[in-house]
């Protein structure tokens, strides 16, 4: 009985490495194209810093909501997934068409 489930798991295996299609090209530069321009701005935000920031004489004042970097990085990388994965959708879906 064992030996029917796995020669049922290894048939279930062997059947999804055939029909796997390999990822396309497009989305490997793609993610490679973002993954350059994050370092990029990673790099570029790490140089431009002030290096020894002076303390506040007075008590500070919370920042306006969006007034940072973080805020617009993640909006950034928010629409850029979402682009990047409506473009699989619909490639996916004019492949099965």
């Amino acid at each position: 009985m064992v030996a029917d489930r796995e020669a049922a798991a290894r048939a279930i295996a062997e059947a999804g490495k055939r029909t796997r299609t390999p990822l396309p090209r497009w989305l490997w530069i793609s993610a490679a194209v973002v993954s350059a321009i994050c370092v990029t701005a990673l790099v570029l935000g790490w140089l431009l810093s002030d290096p020894s920031p002076q303390p506040a004489a007075h008590s500070p004042q919370p920042a306006a909501l969006g007034s940072n970097g973080f805020t617009i990085g993640i909006v950034i990388g928010l629409a850029c997934g979402i682009a990047i994965g409506s473009l699989m959708a619909v490639r996916s879906r004019q492949k099965r068409d």
